[in-house]
This record gives C-alpha cells, structure tokens and sequence, in this order.
C-alpha cells in the first residue's frame, strides 16, 4: 500500500516539477508592417466591395432612377425643341398693310 502511495506521490511531484521549469523564448523578428498594412488594406478593399454589392442588390433600379429618367427625358424634349426652332427656315413677314 505504501509503494502505491509512494509511486503516485512520485508521479504527482514529476508532473508539478515539469511546470516550474521555466521555458526559453524563441525571438522571433517582428512582423513587417507594410505586410501588415497590405493585409489591412486589402481586409477593407473586400469589406468595402462587399458592402456596394450588397446594396446594389437591394436597389430597385426601375423605382429608384424613374424620377431621374424623366428628368433626362424632359431636358432632351427642351433642348430637341430649341434645336428645332434655332435650324428651321426664316420665313418673310407679311407686308404690313398701309
């Protein structure tokens, strides 16, 4: 019974000693920060890409651009008509009757 003990007292006292041994560092050279930078940016190009695509997606082009299409459209009749009367032949005007 004392050779269980002993044996397990043993077992036990390797297993704490194995923790206070204190364990060496390897250095390693700090990290670069361009490569950092790099990174970063090209994390943010993609949340950015993301982002206008999902709201693209949510955009009802047809509901949204009507009011601007109109506008255009209204602003094209204006300057068709202007062009139409600045190009269209002089005609005389009527002697004016004495």
């Amino acid at each position: 019974m004392f050779l269980k003990y002993a044996i397990l007292f043993c077992v036990v006292l390797l297993f704490v000693d194995s923790n206070a041994f204190v364990k060496r560092e390897v250095k390693t050279p700090p990290p670069d920060p361009i490569d950092s930078l790099k990174k970063n940016v090209d994390a943010l190009t993609g949340c950015i890409d993301q982002s206008l695509a999902k709201m693209a997606s949510e955009i009802n082009l047809e509901k949204h651009l009507q009011p601007v299409i109109h506008v255009i459209g209204d602003h094209l009749n204006r300057v068709s008509k202007a062009f139409e009367d600045l190009t269209a032949p002089i005609s005389n005007p009527a002697p004016a009757a004495d």
